[in-house]
């Protein structure tokens, strides 16, 4: 593309600049529609794989049957599942219990709010899961009874910009909370949207931390050997389970959690979950660059007779075809790049 081309080109372009400027309009718009649906299909592909090891996690899911009836497929697992899971399945190197709490009275000084988005979770949590801190560290917290972990949002509107580890809350005008460790805000792209993080020692007040496989009110998450098998992974804790739970009539199976926001699905029939929303609008994307496409060119073909006689000139002059499909190259480049800025 030499300087004389481009020249030549934006002097045709401004010369037919009504034309110039609604092929521009045209394609910028489109582009521009086209670019907010397939940002918003990248960030819901995004969802949790800013994990360290987002490949090797996944969370344990069930398939209950009644009376030989279809299966009911359910997301949550006993309380005590987890612990024993890790200690049977070679394959599991590590699991985490999150138990979600909300409702919760919070008291420091003249500060009193109530706020949701609590979970009980187990000490585990921030070896399988990357939420970066503002202070304190990953190490140090969820290991002492009546310590929490608290978002940088939530630190900021009962503590400043003060750091408040080692600082108290009263929770529910019962239980004093010590501040272990503060982590920045989570992403959007995650499904764990939380404040507040607790010990799982927590519920054993609550009576809830108990040795019943026929509770069902919590997540498991399980972190696996990296190349193990979801299938047999899925067997074993379901042969586990058979060991520990007499007449057990259900099935378990892992699901990997980055795949958990698009795929989940719940109750009778796997329905295909929120995936088809990404099919759907990347369709429409790609529609929508081709209707684009084709008005370009049908704009550019409904002004080749108007420019006949410039290319009859052109190649009295001595301008060979291979010369003039390329100057006609450069003008249609100089208008995408244009609508693209513009996008």
């Amino acid at each position: 593309m030499t300087p004389n081309k481009l020249k030549q080109a934006f002097r045709i372009l401004f010369k037919e600049r009504r034309i110039t400027l609604i092929n521009i309009a045209g394609l910028s718009v489109s582009l521009a529609c086209a670019l907010f649906m397939l940002l918003w299909v990248q960030h819901e592909l995004s969802y949790d794989r800013f994990h360290k090891d987002f490949r090797q996690l996944y969370r344990v899911e069930e398939d209950q049957y009644y009376s030989g009836e279809e299966p009911y497929h359910v997301n949550v697992t006993p309380f005590v599942s987890g612990p024993v899971w890790k200690d049977e399945v070679p394959e599991i190197i590590e699991q985490c219990r999150l138990a979600f709490r909300g409702g919760h009275l919070f008291t420091e000084g003249e500060n009193k709010y109530f706020e949701d988005g609590i979970v009980v979770v187990d000490s585990t949590f921030f070896d399988m899961f990357s939420f970066p801190f503002k202070f304190g560290n990953e190490y140090d917290v969820l290991r002492e009874p009546n310590t929490m972990v608290i978002t940088e949002e939530l630190s900021t509107k009962y503590f400043g910009d003060a750091d408040p580890v080692g600082r108290s809350i009263l929770v529910n005008q019962d239980l004093l909370f010590t501040v272990s460790g503060v982590i920045e805000d989570p992403p959007s792209n995650t499904i764990l949207d939380f404040q507040v993080l607790f010990p799982w020692n927590y519920l054993s007040p609550q009576d809830r931390n108990n040795d019943s496989w026929g509770t069902n009110s919590i997540m498991t998450c399980v972190k696996l050997q990296d190349g193990a098998v979801d299938s047999i992974v899925s067997r074993k804790i379901t042969e586990v389970t058979d060991i520990y739970k007499e007449n057990n009539t259900i099935d378990y199976m892992v699901a990997p959690f980055s795949d958990i926001h698009l795929h989940s699905y719940f109750g009778f029939g796997r329905s295909p979950g929120a995936i088809i929303y990404v099919y759907i609008f990347s369709a429409i994307a790609l529609f929508v660059l081709l209707i684009a496409c084709i008005n370009f060119m049908n704009l550019s073909t409904a002004r080749s007779s108007v420019r006949a006689k410039e290319i009859g000139l052109r190649k009295v002059n001595g301008a060979s075809r291979s010369w003039l499909i390329r100057q006609y190259l450069t003008e249609s480049f100089i208008q995408t790049f244009i609508s693209v800025l513009l996008a």
